[in-house]
């Protein structure tokens, strides 16, 4: 059976994934204390370093997965890049350099953002597209045989929610992307009506007119539809939201979760804003689960 390790775990939606793959996770790393927790109540039996990357001295596997933090590259907030302490990617290549057994496979997992360049770009300090290109792939490539970028949504493999993520799948050699099982002449999208049991719910949509009418936004109804990409606050005027009779409420917690694929059993710690935030930072199992038996397939 192939070992694994999680990195930046969370509160475990990757390794439930990894695991039922038919891969054993025989750790997790994660820095944030709450997360830690939330993953060793979801998966009692996986040992979990709770800590920084930095501070962790890798165990031998197999394959490592790793979902560095996306908030240095985000659009909202200080937009460091490079610079910013929550930038992950140069951490997991110096765990790779100093560990004494490397891992024949890496799978990494972050926002399409993150591949996108901005305007007058050129910086790989500042825009992401270039730090991605200069630095990201230069440096997988320093290490790996083979490096393919693989672009996913998790509705099209039976979550019910539109979620589109860039894979950076490292190893001795090529394999090949899963196919969408879900989709147009596939199987129907899994759709949020039907996967939280709701009359109707609306959202994702947009305002032409600006935050000073915002009374005036345009909604959609998502009912037969995937979810928007779930977030990881609570969910804001942009929507999902639920109408129930003549009242309209945000998705709970436990809402978000199922639309991330998670088990109903799943627990996640802390306030309301703490859950939120572990649920939406989440990787939904199943997309994991596809990824992992792409890799499997080419072992």
């Amino acid at each position: 059976m192939m070992r694994a390790i999680d990195l930046f775990a969370g509160a475990g939606g990757a390794s439930m994934g990894i695991e039922a793959a038919g891969c054993e996770v025989v750790q997790a790393v994660e820095l944030d204390r709450l997360a830690a927790i939330a993953h060793r109540l979801n998966l009692r039996h996986v040992p979990v370093h709770r800590g920084d990357v930095r501070g962790w001295q890798p165990m031998a596997a197999d394959l490592w997965w790793a979902s560095p933090p996306c908030q240095a590259w985000s659009s909202a907030g200080a937009k460091l890049g490079a610079r910013d302490e929550r930038n992950g990617w140069p951490w997991v290549f110096d765990a790779l350099d100093r560990a004494e057994h490397r891992p024949a496979w890496l799978v990494c997992e972050n926002v399409r953002g993150l591949t996108w360049h901005t305007k007058n770009c050129g910086d790989a300090m500042t825009c992401p597209g270039c730090y991605w290109e200069g630095v990201v792939l230069v440096e997988a490539r320093r290490r790996f045989k083979s490096v393919q970028v693989w672009t996913l949504d998790a509705a099209d493999y039976g979550v019910a929610q539109h979620r589109r993520r860039v894979f950076l799948v490292c190893g001795p050699h090529a394999a090949t992307a899963p196919t969408a099982t879900h989709g147009d002449g596939l199987e129907p999208f899994a759709t949020m009506g039907g996967a939280l049991g709701l009359r109707r719910v609306i959202g994702g949509g947009g305002n032409p007119h600006g935050k000073n009418r915002s009374q005036e936004r345009n909604y959609r109804d998502l009912t037969d539809e995937p979810s928007t990409t779930v977030a990881a606050t609570q969910i804001g005027n942009a929507g999902p939201w639920v109408e129930e009779r003549d009242d309209r409420r945000r998705l709970t917690v436990s809402e978000c979760a199922t639309l991330q694929d998670f088990p109903a059993a799943a627990v996640f710690v802390g306030n309301k804003g703490d859950q939120y935030r572990q649920v939406g930072n989440a990787v939904p199992p199943k997309l994991a689960q596809v990824v992992i038996e792409a890799v499997m397939r080419a072992c």
